[in-house]
């Protein structure tokens, strides 16, 4: 198990391993360490334990209304076959679009998985660019809001493609030949600003 751990990383730059890019149009995303106040992952089992723990987490912070603008933030040292990647998430602006997601099976800035929610299209989806090219959204309506923590899973295995969302499954079971392996990583749209942790 590989767990992602940014409390030693300082404030406002990137831990090691990472590398910011850009699916799409216009300019980067502004990726860097926070400090921020989360609500624990597991219920406390005391009413006096606190209710928020201050950690580091990932921002990106760069908002720019470019239709097809998807900054990436990548995890570049290691290639995922079979996995599951999870991670918390928070939309916290966005005027145009409040989209964010997790990236797998990357292979550079024109070829990747995604699954991303949208707190404006109350809908989770998924997708790929092959080549540069964004194949027809696929899944369900959810309700998100803007401010909330949600957690998001992948599951993959040979072409089998699972996706959880705060621990169940989200939509049916996926296939897709297009990668067999890649980089993981994170994702936003247009003008979206958002937070990643845990």
């Amino acid at each position: 198990e590989r767990t992602f751990d940014f409390s030693s990383t300082k404030p406002g730059t990137l831990p090691d391993g990472w590398k910011i890019e850009l699916a799409g149009v216009g300019k980067p995303g502004d990726w860097r360490i926070v400090e921020e106040d989360l609500p624990p992952i597991l219920e406390p089992i005391s009413p006096q334990a606190p209710r928020l723990t201050r950690k580091a987490v990932i921002a990106q912070a760069a908002p720019s209304n470019e239709d097809e603008r998807f900054p990436l933030l990548i995890h570049n040292s290691e290639r995922y076959g079979d996995f599951t990647f999870t991670a918390r998430f928070q939309i916290t602006g966005g005027t145009f679009e409040q989209i964010a997601g997790l990236v797998f099976r990357h292979q550079d800035s024109k070829n990747f998985y995604v699954v991303r929610a949208s707190a404006l299209g109350n809908n989770l989806r998924f997708y790929k660019f092959v080549d540069g090219e964004r194949s027809v959204p696929i899944g369900p309506s959810i309700s998100f809001q803007k401010g909330r923590w949600y957690e998001l899973s992948v599951r993959a295995e040979g072409n089998q493609i699972e996706v959880l969302l705060n621990g169940t499954n989200a939509f049916p079971t996926l296939t897709d030949n297009s990668f067999n392996a890649g980089h993981i990583g994170f994702i936003t749209k247009s003008d979206t600003t958002a937070l990643f942790a845990d």
